[in-house]
């Protein structure tokens, strides 16, 4: 009996000494940004176009990121050059231990000095082929070779837009 009583007060004052663990662990606009900057310039050719995204600018609003970019090509012969900003949702894949955007959405699109942030069945056009190119590409990666950051992997709970930064909430 005195056995059990044992056992009993054993696991009941370990399970009282195991605490939930969580840590906030904060990236950096800096540090986006330059992983960001390593993509570009990016060029593509095909049959109807060719086009140049230059000059990649990360910004934070409210709970998204975004990012501007500026382009120039040629569509159907004829020559474009403008910048867009879009911004979108962060999230993390695990299987990848890299963080990407979601549901971009266009804030301003110029093309030539026209504003084309009105005209929405352009806006959607771009916004696919912003969309193929970018769903594919993290924003942020975490390097596997480093100890810390391949223990991050294994233990994101969370992550989420905080002031100028993204914030990565670490659970066990």
């Amino acid at each position: 009996m005195k056995r059990i009583v044992l056992i009993f007060l054993v696991l009941i004052v370990g399970l009282c000494g195991c605490r939930k663990f969580e840590k906030e662990v904060l990236i950096s606009k800096a540090t986006i940004q330059d992983m960001v900057a390593k993509k570009f310039p990016y060029k593509k050719d095909v049959i109807i176009a060719k086009i140049n995204l230059n000059s990649p600018q990360v910004y934070f609003r409210e709970k998204s990121i975004g990012l501007k970019l500026e382009y120039y090509g040629n569509f159907l012969e004829k020559g474009i050059k403008g910048h867009i900003d879009f911004n979108g949702q962060i999230f993390y894949k695990p299987e990848k231990g890299a963080f990407f955007i979601k549901d971009f959405k266009i804030v301003d699109l110029f093309v030539n000095k026209a504003d084309f942030s009105g005209r929405e069945i352009f806006k959607a056009v771009v916004l696919k082929i912003v969309s193929i190119y970018l769903e594919d590409y993290p924003v942020y990666k975490l390097n596997p070779s480093d100890f810390k950051q391949s223990i991050t992997k294994l233990l994101v709970k969370s992550v989420s837009v905080k002031n100028e930064s993204l914030s990565v909430l670490l659970s066990i």
